[in-house]
């Protein structure tokens, strides 16, 4: 636009230029979020957010359906579309990217059990390496593989097993084979719960306290009128509904001598 500009001798300021409407749009929208955040109007509320980052880009490594992560991590599905909003459809390409942007930040996922579990692999320390030489073979911080295997300081020994943050092949498939239209709402099962109180304590966060309890981090959230990112405060009340185990069902055989010992009972002599 401003080559074109240029060439008819016009002016090449942003306003001058002719550009499609979403794009003209744009910049003054943007323009205008900046003055109201240094110029602050008259009920004019600026959202209070923690000074660190709430999400982290986690590569998965192969195909994946939206629905699989949100059971394995315990990010609601909604919640993961909304942050990843550049895939179309349920599933990520065959091809890739296969980079998910989680609502958790690095430290909380790197100590997660989900991400220990499925997506870190494990490296032999070996002579010469180091901390550093290590982290960039894997394309990982220091600081990050650092927390990953819980080390305080740079020491590492030869025959020494680190996690790294390297995508693996899981043994299970991270995809479903779709018969109906994934779009389909699925029915709702309902699933007995035990409702309890837990009170917060120092240091606790909605994703500790959901993994502690084996609960949805987004439905804990959910449960208690907070958003995903919310920070807790000690002496806090939090409501949780634990799902219970289904009582056992009798053996059919079982049950059918005691329908038929019922209807002996019952007959006339």
């Amino acid at each position: 636009a401003i080559e074109r500009n240029k060439k008819r001798g016009k002016s090449t300021d942003y306003f001058s230029l002719k550009l499609p409407k979403e794009t003209a749009d744009y910049v003054p929208k943007l323009l205008a979020l900046s003055y109201l955040v240094k110029h602050p109007q008259k009920g004019f509320k600026r959202p209070k957010l923690a000074n660190k980052p709430i999400t982290t880009q986690m590569n998965v490594g192969q195909q994946f359906d939206f629905s699989v992560i949100a059971k394995l991590s315990g990010v609601g599905s909604k919640q993961l579309h909304a942050l990843n909003q550049g895939y179309l459809k349920n599933q990520s390409s065959p091809n890739g990217p296969h980079s998910l942007l989680l609502p958790i930040g690095q430290e909380a996922l790197l100590k997660s059990q989900f991400f220990k579990s499925n997506f870190a692999g494990e490296y032999i320390v070996k002579k010469n390496d180091t901390l550093y030489s290590i982290a960039r073979r894997f394309s990982m911080s220091v600081s990050a593989l650092k927390q990953l295997n819980g080390k305080q300081n740079n020491m590492i020994g030869i025959g020494e097993k680190l996690l790294v943050g390297q995508p693996k092949t899981l043994p299970k498939s991270l995809t479903i084979d779709y018969q109906i239209s994934p779009y389909l709402e699925p029915q709702e099962v309902v699933i007995p719960t035990l409702e309890i109180d837990y009170e917060v304590k120092q240091g606790d966060s909605l994703w500790s306290i959901s993994q502690l309890y084996e609960v949805p981090h987004s439905d804990l959230a959910k449960w208690n009128n907070l958003r995903a990112s919310s920070i807790l405060k000690p002496g806090t009340q939090l409501t949780l509904f634990i799902p219970q185990a289904e009582k056992p069902k009798q053996p059919q055989q079982k049950q059918d001598l005691l329908q038929d010992l019922q209807k002996s009972l019952i007959q006339p002599r």
